[in-house]
């Protein structure tokens, strides 16, 4: 007899199938897959199990202020992180899912200080005179 041990799909193969079998494009599981590599990497190997929100906030503070990473890639890295944790792990974090990367953990360099004013094309050369 024959005793065979099968050891469980590991955490990523367990993600990039689990983004295939929702239908999710190849460069978005690419992405996702590296951005929680990333975060793992970042905790020292930690299983994304064994972390919550605190680590996960700390990584996108680190991102932003140590990486340099502009919002919408911190927005995607928690986009990713969000979908490990609700659909592969089964462990929803409603703190993560209304967590705002973006307003929350940015550089000041990144948000303007006021919008600007639009104006139509007349208001423009009138005021300012014509564009050369």
């Amino acid at each position: 007899m024959l005793l065979t041990t099968s050891t469980p799909p590991r955490l990523l193969d367990q993600m990039r199938a689990t983004m295939l079998q929702r239908g999710l494009r190849p460069r978005t599981i690419d992405a996702y897959a590296a951005w929680v590599k990333r975060f793992i990497l970042f905790h020292q190997k930690q299983h994304p199990r064994l972390l919550g929100v605190p680590e996960i906030r700390t990584f996108l503070t680190a991102l932003s202020r140590e990486s340099g990473v502009s919002p919408t890639t911190q927005n995607q890295a928690r986009a990713a992180l969000l979908f490990l944790y609700e659909e592969v792990l089964h462990c929803p974090l409603p703190e993560l899912a209304t967590l705002r990367a973006a307003s929350v953990f940015c550089k000041p360099e990144y948000r303007p200080s006021s919008m600007p004013n639009a104006c139509s094309d007349r208001q423009a050369t009138t005021e300012r005179g014509p564009c050369r």
